[in-house]
């Protein structure tokens, strides 16, 4: 394989810091030593080491491409938001995937298995921040399972669109979903003449998303399970702006997004937060990492709640940024 080089391929987030004192040892031990070796293959096969959930931030992926992605968030974004082909796949089938630079053509990748399945009608105000959006997600994906949701009711924007995803693909098994005239599939369903009016509906009321959250003390902040975007940081940044946090604060990116906006991440580093470039609280929390720090930590999105909660860790809170920031 001399002077050969995979596709486009890029690694899901570190599992644990490496050399980065006592706070952050993994457990079992032999841990980094196992993720170095992992990375360090990946790395000889031509792999791009960005270590993220949000490889779309990075790299431009088209409606209607076919690729193979396996981490749930980022299947749910790309099938849906972006309009790619991808089953949820797990990490050899991606791996043999990137090596061969071919995917099997079933599932996801046909449109006669991309039609809506159950229906969701969201009755809420239009201040629904990407918090609430989490909630819906979570709520939603317990009742879609492996389906494919459609959705009436909403008007999110990307970030919002994510949470909603990353939160389904947590609770449920949600791998695509549709938002009625917001989401690619969506208005090509319409203009087909695609009759959803049979479908299953069922209604999540404002007053079941505010449910979701509750008031509590917590021992730490963490925002960004998904990876943020450039647009949450700079969100992030400016309620920290000339303040300084009095609770523990990681905020986590892609190495690339954060990289390419060092006056975001110093303006969040100066308030007192840290930057967690290329990890995941959820990965943080399940090997041990953190995991005897903090007892209950706040959270933003509904998919690191879900996942660290199944893992018997810290105990996680809903919020949402500006509710964390005053």
């Amino acid at each position: 394989m001399h002077g050969w080089q995979c596709p486009l391929s890029s690694t899901p987030p570190l599992g644990c810091r490496v050399n980065a004192g006592r706070r952050w040892a993994a457990s079992p031990p032999d841990f980094a030593e196992k993720q170095n070796a992992v990375l360090e293959a990946y790395h000889r096969l031509g792999v791009k080491l960005e270590c993220t959930c949000t490889p779309y931030y990075i790299n431009r992926t088209s409606y209607g491409e076919h690729i193979a992605w396996s981490e749930s968030s980022a299947v749910c974004y790309a099938n849906s938001v972006i309009g790619a082909r991808t089953n949820r796949e797990g990490g050899p089938s991606a791996l043999a995937a990137a090596i061969v630079g071919k995917t099997p053509y079933y599932g996801l990748h046909l449109w006669e298995n991309r039609m809506p399945q159950v229906a969701f009608r969201v009755e809420a105000d239009e201040t629904l921040h990407a918090g609430h959006y989490g909630a819906i997600g979570y709520l939603a994906g317990k009742e879609a399972g492996n389906r494919v949701p459609f959705f009436y009711g909403l008007r999110p924007n990307r970030d919002q669109l994510k949470a909603l995803g990353a939160a389904m693909a947590a609770s449920g098994a949600v791998a695509l979903y549709h938002v009625d005239g917001i989401t690619p599939d969506s208005r090509v369903l319409q203009e087909r003449g695609t009759d959803i009016s049979a479908l299953e509906t069922i209604t999540i009321t404002g007053e079941e998303i505010e449910a979701i959250f509750e008031e509590r003390t917590v021992d730490a902040v963490a925002i960004g399970c998904p990876h943020c975007s450039e647009e949450e940081l700079e969100e992030i940044a400016g309620l920290l702006k000339g303040k300084q946090v009095t609770k523990p604060l990681y905020i986590f990116a892609a190495r690339g997004v954060a990289q390419a906006h060092p006056n975001l991440v110093g303006t969040i580093e100066q308030s007192g937060g840290t930057s967690m470039g290329g990890h995941l609280y959820c990965c943080l929390a399940r090997n041990g990492s953190l995991r005897h720090h903090y007892g209950q930590f706040r959270q933003g999105v509904c998919l690191c709640t879900e996942y660290v909660w199944r893992a018997g860790s810290s105990r996680f809170y809903r919020g949402m940024h500006c509710r964390c920031s005053g």
